[in-house]
């Protein structure tokens, strides 16, 4: 499990090293440490890819959106990541996106400029999923 990254003292391929928020203490606890990229271009190989696309769409269906988007960005907000934040866009993918689009709305209406930034990056992409039929 992945756990044991977010005890390091150094820089890990998750960005800063924190404690993700509680409501995703369980989805990063699922995280397989060899489905991710040891090295600093975080670079996926095909297999790691697939691993966590498949454990994304599957937590997606076990769980419910309305404490985990905004644990998302709040997530994101504290701890910037290009990695978590391809992670999460893919379990946000596979969410309703209309009910997404409606927990999402607060944020982008908002007044903190990352956090708007951050719901604008997920409904860029739940446009683009759609345009593109996903």
């Amino acid at each position: 499990m992945l756990a044991f990254l977010f005890a390091l003292p150094s820089q890990s391929v998750f960005g800063k090293v924190a404690v993700p928020p509680a409501a995703l203490s369980e989805f990063w606890g699922g995280i397989e440490a060899d489905w991710m990229s040891p090295n600093k271009n975080n670079v996926w190989t095909d297999g790691q890819r697939e691993a966590i696309l498949e454990y994304c769409k599957k937590f997606a269906k076990q769980h419910r959106p309305q404490s985990l988007v905004p644990a998302m960005i709040e997530d994101l907000s504290r701890r910037p990541s290009e990695v978590n934040a391809f992670i999460y866009t893919w379990v946000v993918l596979n969410w309703n996106a209309k009910e997404v689009r409606s927990i999402l709305t607060p944020f982008y209406d908002g007044n903190d400029a990352l956090k708007k930034q951050i719901a604008a990056d997920f409904i860029a992409a739940i446009e683009e999923a759609e345009e593109s039929g996903n």
